[in-house]
């Protein structure tokens, strides 16, 4: 199966969320106390899809900067699901965790077709290379 397939196949339900949440929408600021405090723009990308589906584009694209498109690499798209769980408190299902990992391999294949368009392959394109067996293994493909 691929990713897109692997998608489709799921029934998990809508949540409405931030749908390009990387280092582009994201600025830190100090916060009350000098905590870190998250300031989020571009809520033109509002969306309602799978919470599965966001936090697997949040694993790949969360290393992302104005000007710099990015894939992160499994192991770092790991820790982020991971976190991303502990602080929901609670662990994915099986089927969040497969199309969290079909979104991630989605987004990066999406992200290497932009590259070319471009002109050239990138960072995106490299990450992909190397992983795209990975990120499709982890999503039961």
């Amino acid at each position: 199966a691929t990713a897109r397939e692997r998608l489709l196949a799921s029934r998990l339900p809508p949540v409405v969320g931030h749908g390009a949440l990387t280092g582009v929408h994201v600025r830190w600021n100090e916060g009350p106390g000098g905590v870190p405090a998250a300031v989020v723009h571009g809520w033109d990308e509002l969306t309602a899809r799978p919470e599965a589906v966001l936090a697997g584009n949040v694993a790949a694209v969360f290393n992302a900067l104005p000007g710099q498109p990015r894939i992160a690499p499994v192991v770092d798209g790991e820790r982020v699901l991971a976190a991303y769980q502990a602080q929901a408190g609670r662990d994915f299902s099986t089927d969040e965790r497969e199309v969290a990992w079909a979104t991630s391999a989605w987004v990066a294949c999406h992200a290497a077709a932009l590259e070319h368009l471009a002109g050239a392959a990138g960072q995106a394109t490299h990450q992909i290379v190397a992983d795209a067996a990975l990120r499709l293994h982890l999503a039961g493909c």
